[in-house]
Protein backbone atom coordinates (compact mmCIF):
# COMPACT_ATOMS: atom_id res chain seq x y z
CA UNK A 1 0.00 0.00 0.00
CA UNK A 2 0.91 3.71 -0.50
CA UNK A 3 2.48 5.97 2.30
CA UNK A 4 -0.33 8.22 2.78
CA UNK A 5 -0.02 11.24 5.67
CA UNK A 6 -0.30 14.35 6.83
CA UNK A 7 1.95 17.25 6.49
CA UNK A 8 2.31 19.92 9.34
CA UNK A 9 2.36 23.10 6.99
CA UNK A 10 3.88 26.18 8.67
CA UNK A 11 3.07 28.32 5.77
CA UNK A 12 -0.67 27.33 5.47
CA UNK A 13 -0.84 26.21 8.89
CA UNK A 14 -3.14 23.16 7.68
CA UNK A 15 -2.80 19.36 8.17
CA UNK A 16 -1.95 18.80 4.37
CA UNK A 17 -2.80 15.45 3.11
CA UNK A 18 -0.34 13.56 1.04
CA UNK A 19 -0.89 10.19 -0.84
CA UNK A 20 3.02 9.02 -1.68
CA UNK A 21 6.62 9.99 -0.14
CA UNK A 22 6.89 12.02 -3.70
CA UNK A 23 3.77 13.71 -2.63
CA UNK A 24 5.34 14.34 0.93
CA UNK A 25 8.54 15.60 -0.92
CA UNK A 26 6.55 17.85 -3.03
CA UNK A 27 5.58 19.62 0.16
CA UNK A 28 8.51 20.79 1.19
CA UNK A 29 9.26 22.74 -1.81
CA UNK A 30 5.66 24.23 -1.75
CA UNK A 31 5.88 25.64 2.06
CA UNK A 32 9.39 26.95 1.22
CA UNK A 33 8.95 28.63 -2.16
CA UNK A 34 8.11 32.28 -1.36
CA UNK A 35 6.02 32.99 -4.24
CA UNK A 36 3.86 30.34 -3.60
CA UNK A 37 0.67 31.94 -1.27
CA UNK A 38 -1.55 28.96 -0.98
CA UNK A 39 -1.62 25.80 -1.35
CA UNK A 40 -3.95 22.37 -1.07
CA UNK A 41 -5.48 19.26 -1.87
CA UNK A 42 -7.67 19.52 -4.53
CA UNK A 43 -10.18 16.28 -5.40
CA UNK A 44 -10.74 16.27 -9.10
CA UNK A 45 -14.22 15.05 -10.76
CA UNK A 46 -11.92 12.47 -12.62
CA UNK A 47 -11.77 9.14 -12.64
CA UNK A 48 -8.14 7.95 -11.51
CA UNK A 49 -7.92 4.80 -12.64
CA UNK A 50 -7.92 1.10 -11.38
CA UNK A 51 -5.23 -0.30 -9.35
CA UNK A 52 -4.90 -3.77 -7.71
CA UNK A 53 -3.53 -4.24 -3.86
CA UNK A 54 -0.25 -4.48 -2.64
CA UNK A 55 1.26 -8.16 -2.20
CA UNK A 56 -1.67 -10.67 -2.30
CA UNK A 57 -3.81 -8.10 -2.23
CA UNK A 58 -5.53 -9.00 -5.90
CA UNK A 59 -8.55 -6.57 -5.21
CA UNK A 60 -9.26 -3.78 -7.92
CA UNK A 61 -9.03 -0.54 -6.49
CA UNK A 62 -10.83 2.61 -8.20
CA UNK A 63 -9.52 6.17 -7.30
CA UNK A 64 -10.70 9.49 -7.65
CA UNK A 65 -7.86 12.02 -9.13
CA UNK A 66 -6.43 14.69 -7.19
CA UNK A 67 -3.46 17.21 -7.78
CA UNK A 68 -2.43 20.14 -5.23
CA UNK A 69 -4.10 23.67 -6.25
CA UNK A 70 -1.50 26.16 -5.53
CA UNK A 71 -1.75 30.18 -5.78
CA UNK A 72 1.54 31.59 -6.93
CA UNK A 73 2.14 35.73 -6.27
CA UNK A 74 4.94 36.85 -7.63
CA UNK A 75 4.41 40.24 -6.53
CA UNK A 76 2.68 41.67 -9.26
CA UNK A 77 -0.14 38.89 -10.34
CA UNK A 78 -1.65 36.03 -9.06
CA UNK A 79 -1.82 32.14 -11.16
CA UNK A 80 -3.81 29.31 -10.32
CA UNK A 81 -1.67 26.05 -10.90
CA UNK A 82 -2.35 22.85 -10.38
CA UNK A 83 0.60 20.70 -9.89
CA UNK A 84 0.78 16.59 -9.92
CA UNK A 85 3.33 14.17 -9.06
CA UNK A 86 4.42 11.17 -10.79
CA UNK A 87 6.96 8.72 -10.30
CA UNK A 88 9.17 9.51 -13.70
CA UNK A 89 9.16 5.74 -14.39
CA UNK A 90 5.71 5.33 -14.41
CA UNK A 91 5.08 8.90 -16.26
CA UNK A 92 4.86 7.13 -19.65
CA UNK A 93 2.73 4.25 -19.25
CA UNK A 94 -0.62 4.54 -20.81
CA UNK A 95 -2.68 5.01 -17.73
CA UNK A 96 -0.45 7.81 -16.52
CA UNK A 97 -0.93 9.31 -20.12
CA UNK A 98 -4.66 8.88 -20.02
CA UNK A 99 -5.16 10.54 -16.52
CA UNK A 100 -3.02 13.52 -17.47
CA UNK A 101 -4.77 14.22 -20.61
CA UNK A 102 -8.06 14.29 -18.85
CA UNK A 103 -6.91 16.63 -15.83
CA UNK A 104 -5.14 18.68 -18.16
CA UNK A 105 -8.77 18.83 -20.23
CA UNK A 106 -10.15 19.72 -16.82
CA UNK A 107 -7.41 22.63 -16.45
CA UNK A 108 -7.87 24.06 -18.97
CA UNK A 109 -11.58 24.06 -18.90
CA UNK A 110 -11.12 25.60 -15.65
CA UNK A 111 -8.62 28.18 -15.81
CA UNK A 112 -5.44 26.57 -14.54
CA UNK A 113 -1.94 25.83 -15.44
CA UNK A 114 -0.98 22.50 -14.75
CA UNK A 115 2.36 21.43 -13.54
CA UNK A 116 4.23 17.91 -13.64
CA UNK A 117 6.76 17.50 -11.49
CA UNK A 118 8.60 13.35 -10.74
CA UNK A 119 11.06 12.32 -8.13
CA UNK A 120 13.90 13.33 -10.38
CA UNK A 121 12.91 16.64 -10.36
CA UNK A 122 12.22 17.03 -6.56
CA UNK A 123 14.75 14.17 -5.08
CA UNK A 124 18.57 15.15 -7.95
CA UNK A 125 20.82 17.31 -5.82
CA UNK A 126 21.08 18.67 -2.37
CA UNK A 127 18.20 20.86 -2.47
CA UNK A 128 15.63 18.69 -1.21
CA UNK A 129 17.52 17.63 2.04
CA UNK A 130 18.41 21.03 2.40
CA UNK A 131 14.71 22.16 2.18
CA UNK A 132 14.15 19.52 5.18
CA UNK A 133 16.38 21.04 7.30
CA UNK A 134 15.25 24.77 7.22
CA UNK A 135 11.77 23.19 7.54
CA UNK A 136 12.58 22.09 10.82
CA UNK A 137 13.27 25.22 11.68
CA UNK A 138 10.73 27.37 10.17
CA UNK A 139 8.94 28.20 14.03
CA UNK A 140 11.77 28.92 15.38
CA UNK A 141 10.82 32.15 16.86
CA UNK A 142 13.20 35.35 15.85
CA UNK A 143 12.76 38.61 16.92
CA UNK A 144 11.98 40.69 14.63
CA UNK A 145 15.25 43.12 15.87
CA UNK A 146 17.41 39.87 15.08
CA UNK A 147 16.18 39.18 11.85
CA UNK A 148 16.78 42.72 10.93
CA UNK A 149 19.95 43.03 12.37
CA UNK A 150 20.84 39.74 10.86
CA UNK A 151 20.24 40.79 7.11
CA UNK A 152 22.05 44.63 7.73
CA UNK A 153 24.91 42.74 8.56
CA UNK A 154 24.86 40.27 5.46
CA UNK A 155 23.95 43.43 3.37
CA UNK A 156 26.20 45.46 4.07
CA UNK A 157 29.03 42.81 3.34
CA UNK A 158 27.24 41.79 0.37
CA UNK A 159 27.51 37.77 1.30
CA UNK A 160 29.12 36.41 4.81
CA UNK A 161 29.80 33.03 6.09
CA UNK A 162 26.36 31.07 7.48
CA UNK A 163 28.40 30.62 10.65
CA UNK A 164 29.62 34.19 10.95
CA UNK A 165 26.03 34.89 10.96
CA UNK A 166 25.15 32.82 13.52
CA UNK A 167 27.81 33.92 15.83
CA UNK A 168 26.29 37.37 15.74
CA UNK A 169 23.16 35.90 17.05
CA UNK A 170 24.57 34.76 20.04
CA UNK A 171 25.63 36.40 23.21
CA UNK A 172 28.36 34.49 25.46
CA UNK A 173 27.93 31.04 23.63
CA UNK A 174 29.17 28.84 20.80
CA UNK A 175 28.04 30.11 17.42
CA UNK A 176 26.46 26.36 16.24
CA UNK A 177 24.08 27.88 18.96
CA UNK A 178 22.95 30.85 16.55
CA UNK A 179 22.00 28.38 13.84
CA UNK A 180 18.27 27.78 14.55
CA UNK A 181 18.22 31.13 13.89
CA UNK A 182 20.13 31.18 10.46
CA UNK A 183 17.82 28.50 9.65
CA UNK A 184 14.82 29.69 10.44
CA UNK A 185 15.75 33.18 8.28
CA UNK A 186 16.44 31.12 5.31
CA UNK A 187 13.15 29.70 5.71
CA UNK A 188 11.43 33.05 5.66
CA UNK A 189 13.46 34.57 2.65
CA UNK A 190 15.38 37.10 5.10
CA UNK A 191 18.06 35.38 4.02
CA UNK A 192 19.55 33.41 0.21
CA UNK A 193 22.00 30.63 0.16
CA UNK A 194 22.58 28.35 -2.71
CA UNK A 195 20.38 25.59 -1.81
CA UNK A 196 21.93 23.69 -4.21
CA UNK A 197 24.95 22.66 -2.73
CA UNK A 198 25.15 21.13 0.54
CA UNK A 199 24.04 23.56 3.30
CA UNK A 200 26.93 24.08 5.78
CA UNK A 201 28.30 26.21 8.23
CA UNK A 202 30.89 27.56 5.75
CA UNK A 203 28.16 28.31 3.20
CA UNK A 204 27.76 31.99 1.93
CA UNK A 205 25.19 33.46 2.76
CA UNK A 206 23.17 37.00 1.00
CA UNK A 207 19.66 38.85 0.92
CA UNK A 208 17.83 37.59 -1.39
CA UNK A 209 15.99 39.53 -4.81
CA UNK A 210 12.56 41.00 -4.75
CA UNK A 211 9.81 38.23 -5.88
CA UNK A 212 9.60 40.76 -9.57
CA UNK A 213 13.44 39.89 -9.42
CA UNK A 214 12.73 36.43 -8.99
CA UNK A 215 10.62 35.85 -11.94
CA UNK A 216 11.42 33.95 -14.64
CA UNK A 217 14.30 32.17 -11.97
CA UNK A 218 13.26 28.00 -11.38
CA UNK A 219 12.86 28.29 -7.15
CA UNK A 220 10.33 24.98 -7.90
CA UNK A 221 10.99 25.51 -11.28
CA UNK A 222 10.00 28.63 -13.16
CA UNK A 223 7.10 30.65 -11.63
CA UNK A 224 5.00 28.97 -14.30
CA UNK A 225 4.17 29.96 -17.91
CA UNK A 226 1.68 28.47 -20.15
CA UNK A 227 3.86 27.74 -23.10
CA UNK A 228 6.43 26.12 -20.81
CA UNK A 229 4.50 23.31 -19.37
CA UNK A 230 4.41 20.08 -21.14
CA UNK A 231 2.99 17.84 -18.86
CA UNK A 232 2.67 14.70 -20.99
CA UNK A 233 6.08 15.15 -22.17
CA UNK A 234 7.43 14.89 -18.57
CA UNK A 235 8.08 17.31 -16.28
CA UNK A 236 7.09 21.32 -16.66
CA UNK A 237 9.36 22.22 -13.93
CA UNK A 238 12.79 21.60 -15.72
CA UNK A 239 15.97 23.61 -13.79
CA UNK A 240 14.28 22.95 -9.80
CA UNK A 241 15.74 26.35 -8.85
CA UNK A 242 18.58 28.74 -9.88
CA UNK A 243 21.37 27.96 -11.95
CA UNK A 244 24.60 29.22 -11.22
CA UNK A 245 24.05 32.79 -13.49
CA UNK A 246 20.53 33.28 -12.46
CA UNK A 247 21.97 33.17 -8.64
CA UNK A 248 24.52 35.65 -9.75
CA UNK A 249 21.91 38.27 -11.38
CA UNK A 250 20.16 37.66 -8.19
CA UNK A 251 22.98 38.41 -6.13
CA UNK A 252 24.40 41.69 -8.17
CA UNK A 253 20.67 43.07 -7.98
CA UNK A 254 20.67 42.74 -4.14
CA UNK A 255 23.97 44.56 -3.90
CA UNK A 256 22.91 47.13 -5.96
CA UNK A 257 20.35 47.90 -2.54
CA UNK A 258 16.79 46.42 -4.10
CA UNK A 259 16.37 44.69 -0.89
CA UNK A 260 18.09 46.06 1.76
CA UNK A 261 16.21 47.14 4.57
CA UNK A 262 12.70 45.62 3.37
CA UNK A 263 12.87 42.60 5.83
CA UNK A 264 9.22 40.34 5.96
CA UNK A 265 8.94 37.98 9.00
Amino acid sequence: MGIHGKFPSAKTGQQVAYGSPLERDLLYYLDYEQYVRHYEVMPLPIDGGVRTGAGNDHRQIHRRASAFRVTLWDGETISKVLVQCYPATLLSEPGAQRELAAIRAWADDNSYCLVTVTDIDLRSGHKLDNLKLLWRYSRHPVPSVTALRCAALVGAADEMPLIQVAASTVKGGPPTEGLATVYSLLFRHVLAADLHEPLTPQSTLWLPAPLPQQRGTRGLGIYPQADEISPLSGSGLAGMGQDESEREKSRNKSAKGGHRGTVTL
